[in-house]
């Protein structure tokens, strides 16, 4: 089914795992909620008063983990619903806890649920205000992220160039960014950041690390 499954923007609007579970009605109702969230998170996700929204595979990235907390909703609940609480996010933060993943990762996660509460607040008028009992960070410093994605030789030149240009090197943040870009480009065609083939070193999905940058390629 995968060659037919609706998009929105490129964007799969019900991934197949979300299909699969759904009887017809609930699976209308789902896809109709999954088209309006995609498109409100391409358009004014990011700053609604100011229409700005979100780069598409920062769009992307997270609708794939909103899809995964519905879905682990659902088993929680006995039933399919759309009424997620942050007690629910909560829940399911725990359990993060106990997954072979990233910091950065388990970051992303809560990223992504915290832009669908604040979809419901701003499109449907529910009080969703998530403090997460749990918090993950993006996985350390700018020095960490930077650190994995160089090579060796690429190291010993920003080196040299420290000692040669003292403050005229790259601040820290723009040459993360730029590594992060430059590595993803080696992306295999997926979504799922579990088939990348990291390089010696790497603890971050490639992907997580440009939602978390919202580097958009």
């Amino acid at each position: 089914m995968t060659s037919t499954q609706e998009k929105v923007d490129g964007i799969v609007v019900v991934p197949e795992a979300s299909h699969d579970v759904l009887n017809l009605c609930q699976l209308e109702d789902y896809r109709d909620h999954r088209r309006k969230l995609i498109t409100w998170m391409r358009h004014l996700g990011k700053d609604p008063e100011n229409a700005e929204g979100y780069a598409h595979d920062t769009t992307r990235q997270r609708s794939y983990k909103i899809d995964a907390f519905y879905r682990w909703v659902w088993e929680y609940e006995d039933g399919c619903t759309l009424a997620v609480t942050t007690e629910h996010a909560d829940e399911y933060s725990k359990e993060l806890a106990y997954e072979e993943t990233s910091q950065t990762h388990k970051a992303g996660i809560q990223k992504a649920i915290k832009t669908l509460f604040k979809y419901y607040r701003y499109e449907k008028g529910r009080n969703l205000e998530w403090d997460p009992s749990i918090q993950y960070s993006n996985g350390g410093s700018n020095t960490h992220q930077i650190r994995d994605f160089l090579t060796m030789a690429e190291r010993r030149k920003i080196k040299q160039a420290s000692l040669k240009y003292g403050d005229g090197i790259p601040h820290p943040e723009i040459l993360g960014e730029n590594t992060v870009t430059n590595r993803a480009n080696q992306l295999p065609e997926s979504d799922d950041h579990r088939e990348e083939e990291y390089w010696n070193g790497e603890t971050d999905a490639v992907r997580e690390l440009l939602e978390a940058h919202e580097v958009q390629i």
